[in-house]
C-alpha cells in the first residue's frame, strides 16, 4: 500500500477518494477583518487631500490658487506625459506673506524637489539634465535684478519650459573646450516680491499665485513643524508617485482636453497638462480646473503688454463700425479706460484741449497702435475732417490679439423686476420655467442642483447675491463675454457688490458662474 505525505493511505477506490475530498480542510485565519479592507481612495479624493494639505499651511487668496497648485503638484509626478511644463509664480507685495512657506510645503509633495539656492550652477545643469527634478527658486526677483551675476540660473529658468530646448555650455574635455547641450526641461516654482519684475517670457509661461499678508484678526493657518509635518506630506507624495504609472503617463500623453475659453495660446499650452490630469481625476476637478484657469489668467495685467491692454479698452469703448478721431479716442480712454495708465499718460493733454495737445496725443496713440497694423488717417467725424481711425480699422487687431469676441454693451436690469422669482417662495422640487431658461441649471456628474439649493449655496458663498445678478452673469457668458469684461460691467451698472466689498472682484463673478456649471 502506498501512503501520502501525512502518513495516510492513498485511496484505492472512487468511494474512498470521494470520502477523502469531503473532509473540510481548515482555513488559515486572516489577521485582517473585512472591516479593515477599505477600497483605495479615488484620484479625486487624493487631490482633495493634497489640496487640503496646502490649505492647512498657506492662506490662499482664492480657491483657484490651491486648485492650480494641487494639479501642478500632480503634474510633477507625471512630467513624462507633457511636452511643456507650467511654472508656478508665487508672488506678494511684501515679505511674510507665505511665499517661502508655499515653497517649503511643495518641496515635500512634488517629485524630486530641489531648492536651487543649495546647488551650484554647474551641479544644477547636470542635475536637471539627468533627473528633471522639480526646481524651487526663492527670491527669484534677485536673480533677474539688473546687476545680478546668476546668468547660469537665468538660462535654466528661461529654457526649461518646453522639451527639446537645451542650454549649451562650454565644457573642458582634456585640453579642449567643447559645446555641451544640457536638457533644462523640468517643473519650476518661482517665488519673489511682486515689484521684482520678471522677464515677460517667464511671466507668460507661469501660473500666477498672488499671496497677501494676513490681516489682524483673520484666522491663522497651521504652523509648519519641520520635525513632525513632513512625514504626513510624504505619505501624499508617495500616493501621487504610485498613481503616476506608465499606463497613466501614456493615457495623459494621449489626452487633448477641452481648452478654457478666453485664454491665449501660451496659456492654453501651460494648462493643457493640468486639465488632462483634472479630467482624469473626474468628480469636481474638471470644473474646478477650468474655473481656476479663467480666474487666474483673465485680465491679469502682468500677462498683457500695454498694447494689448490698449486694444482691450478700445474694443470695449469704441464702436468698430464708426470712425473716431484720435483725440476723441484719447478722451474716452482717459475717462473710462481702466486697464492701463491712460489717464497718467494723456490726461493733461486731453484736459488742455489745445491744437498742440490734440496733435501730440494723436501721435502718441498712433505709435502705440502702429505695431498692430493700425494707422491713423484723415476721416470725417460729425462733419469735421480730422485725424483719426476709419470704420473697421480695429477689427483685424481685435481678432488677432484679443482672446475673446467683442462683448455686447453692458445692460442694466430694472431693479423693480426680478430676472428670477424670489428663492424664498419658489418650491424646491418645482423650479420655474423662467429660472431654468435663464440660469440653465442642469444636472451634472456630481448631481442635479435644484433652484432652492443653488440659492442656498449662493447665500453661503457670496452673502445673498441678488438673483438678477446671477442671471446677468450667466447671460453674458452665453454671449461670449469673458469674466474680466463682466466684472467691469457689474461695477459700472447698478448691481450691488458682495456685502464684504465695495466693488465686484473677478473671483466673485467666477464663483457665481461656477454654480451654473
Amino acid at each position: 500500500m502506498r501512503y501520502m505525505a501525512d502518513g495516510s493511505p492513498i485511496p484505492d477506490t472512487a468511494e474512498e477518494l470521494e470520502e477523502l475530498l469531503a473532509v473540510e480542510v481548515p482555513q488559515a485565519e486572516s489577521d485582517t477583518s473585512s472591516d479593515d479592507l477599505k477600497a483605495p481612495p479615488s484620484l479625486a479624493d487624493l487631490f482633495d487631500d493634497v489640496r487640503e494639505a496646502y490649505c492647512r499651511y498657506i492662506g490662499f487668496a482664492s480657491q483657484a490658487q490651491s486648485v492650480a497648485l494641487t494639479l501642478w503638484t500632480a503634474h510633477t509626478h507625471a512630467l513624462e506625459a507633457a511636452d511643456c511644463t507650467p511654472y508656478i509664480r508665487v508672488y506678494s507685495a511684501e515679505k511674510e506673506s507665505g511665499k517661502t512657506r508655499t515653497e517649503e510645503v511643495a518641496f515635500h509633495l512634488v517629485r524630486g524637489g530641489v531648492r536651487a539656492s543649495s546647488v551650484s550652477a554647474s551641479a544644477l545643469f547636470r542635475l536637471v539634465d539627468a533627473h528633471h527634478p522639480t526646481l524651487l527658486v526663492d527670491e527669484v526677483d534677485a536673480i533677474f535684478a539688473p546687476k545680478s551675476e546668476q546668468e547660469d540660473l537665468r538660462s535654466i529658468l528661461n529654457a526649461g519650459y518646453e522639451r527639446g530646448n537645451p542650454v549649451y555650455r562650454s565644457v573642458s574635455i582634456g585640453k579642449q573646450w567643447d559645446a555641451t547641450a544640457y536638457d533644462a526641461f523640468c517643473p519650476k516654482m518661482l517665488a519673489g516680491i511682486e515689484n521684482g519684475r520678471l522677464p515677460d517670457t517667464l511671466v507668460s509661461r507661469s501660473i500666477p499665485i498672488g499671496l497677501q499678508r494676513k490681516r489682524k484678526g483673520e484666522p491663522s493657518v497651521a504652523r509648519f513643524r519641520k520635525r513632525t509635518d513632513p512625514p504626513r506630506l510624504h505619505t501624499l507624495r508617495e500616493a501621487l508617485a504610485a498613481w503616476a504609472t506608465e499606463d497613466v503617463v501614456r493615457s495623459l500623453a494621449a489626452a487633448y482636453p477641452e481648452p478654457v475659453p478666453g485664454l491665449t495660446d501660451r496659456q492654453d499650452d501651460i494648462w493643457e497638462p493640468l486639465l488632462a490630469i483634472a479630467d482624469a481625476a473626474d468628480g469636481d476637478w474638471p470644473a474646478l480646473a477650468r474655473a481656476a484657469a479663467a480666474e487666474l489668467h483673465a485680465g491679469d495685467p502682468e500677462n498683457e503688454s500695454y498694447g494689448v491692454l490698449l486694444l482691450a479698452d478700445i474694443r470695449e469703448l469704441v464702436d468698430p463700425d464708426e470712425p473716431i478721431s484720435t483725440f476723441n479716442l484719447a478722451t474716452r480712454l482717459v475717462k473710462e479706460g481702466d486697464r492701463g495708465p491712460w489717464a497718467d499718460w494723456w490726461g493733461k493733454l486731453v484736459e488742455s484741449d489745445s491744437d498742440a495737445s490734440r496733435k501730440s496725443v494723436g501721435h502718441q496713440i498712433g505709435r502705440k497702435l502702429k505695431p498692430y497694423g493700425i494707422k491713423a488717417k484723415q476721416v470725417t467725424v460729425d462733419g469735421d475732417n480730422v485725424r483719426g481711425f476709419p470704420a473697421g480699422t480695429f477689427t483685424d487687431a481685435f481678432d488677432r490679439y484679443l482672446p475673446s469676441p467683442q462683448p455686447k454693451k453692458a445692460r442694466t436690469l430694472d431693479r423693480r423686476s426680478k430676472a428670477l422669482p424670489d428663492p424664498g417662495t419658489a418650491p424646491a422640487d418645482a423650479p420655474s420655467e423662467q429660472a431654468s431658461s435663464v440660469l440653465a441649471f442642469q444636472g451634472s456628474e456630481s448631481g442635479h442642483h435644484d433652484e432652492q439649493a443653488v440659492f442656498e449655496l449662493l447665500r453661503t458663498e457670496l452673502g445673498a447675491v441678488e438673483a438678477e445678478t446671477v442671471a446677468y452673469i450667466c447671460e453674458r457668458r452665453r454671449d461670449g463675454a469673458d469674466f474680466t469684461t463682466i466684472t467691469t460691467e457689474l461695477n459700472r451698472a447698478t448691481f450691488p457688490p458682495p456685502p464684504s466689498r465695495a466693488r465686484w472682484e473677478l473671483r466673485d463673478v467666477v464663483q457665481v458662474y461656477g454654480w451654473r456649471r
